[in-house]
């Protein structure tokens, strides 16, 4: 059973701005570079933080606050977000031991988003109905 606190939750402007303006308090989990290089084509820590900070999580939504199942004490704040014609999710948390750092936990498409269902049976149909080319 998960403990759910929304009063733990990070902001995503403030790793927006750390992103941007202190870069060094924002660390990433093995995972997460590895899958925003799969799922984004972002091969690096840097460019993770790059695009993070330039604003491109476009239409996030926050998800609810909980507890880690491996930290205890410590609450993931989550979001799924759009970028382009992809959707993807991140999870993040403030440092157990320094609570002025953020470690993005996770990194990656999202593929419980219904909407990729959609997007992903265009990439199988390249033409309309009407025979006019998708864009």
């Amino acid at each position: 059973m998960s403990n759910q606190d929304d009063s733990k939750k990070i902001d995503l402007t403030e790793l927006i701005d750390m992103c941007n303006n202190h870069p060094s308090n924002v660390s990433l989990s093995n995972r997460a570079v590895q899958d925003g290089n799969k799922d984004f084509n972002l091969p690096t820590e840097s460019e993770i933080k790059i695009f993070i900070g330039d604003g491109n999580l476009e239409d996030a939504v926050f998800k609810g606050c909980d507890e880690s199942r491996e930290l205890i004490g410590v609450f993931i704040t989550p979001y799924t977000f759009r970028t382009g014609t992809k959707f993807g999710y991140l999870a993040y948390h403030r440092k157990k031991n320094d609570n002025t750092k953020i470690h993005i936990k996770s990194f990656h498409k999202d593929n419980l988003n219904p909407k990729n269902a959609l997007s992903s049976l265009a990439d199988f149909f390249p033409k309309s109905l009407n025979g006019e080319e998708n864009e």
